[in-house]
């Protein structure tokens, strides 16, 4: 396990940050953006969300090899594969 600041490549199963990955939801008359943790199957690579108010958020792109996981109170919402495919699972 490689913990950086930056996503590394090719160095095993990395934790970075520096990205601030979000998700966006969005229906006919709002918008939302959640931080959240990415997880690349890919990569071997989770990157951990930031939760300021001045941190931006890379808003990311899933693809069947990626996860992201919104944290909202005690429910863990993960999105796989595209944004429309919700699970919902509660915390114990």
């Amino acid at each position: 396990m490689v913990l950086s600041h930056e996503p590394l490549a090719g160095s095993g199963f990395n934790i970075c940050g520096h990205v601030h990955p979000c998700v966006r939801l969005r229906t006919r008359l709002d918008t939302l953006r959640l931080p959240c943790f990415f997880w690349d199957k890919f990569l071997n690579q989770l990157t951990l969300p930031a939760f300021g108010d001045f941190t931006g958020g890379y808003e990311v792109t899933l693809r069947p090899q990626t996860v992201a996981y919104v944290v909202a109170e005690d429910t863990l919402i993960s999105f796989e594969g595209r944004p429309d495919s919700l699970g919902i699972r509660r915390s114990p």
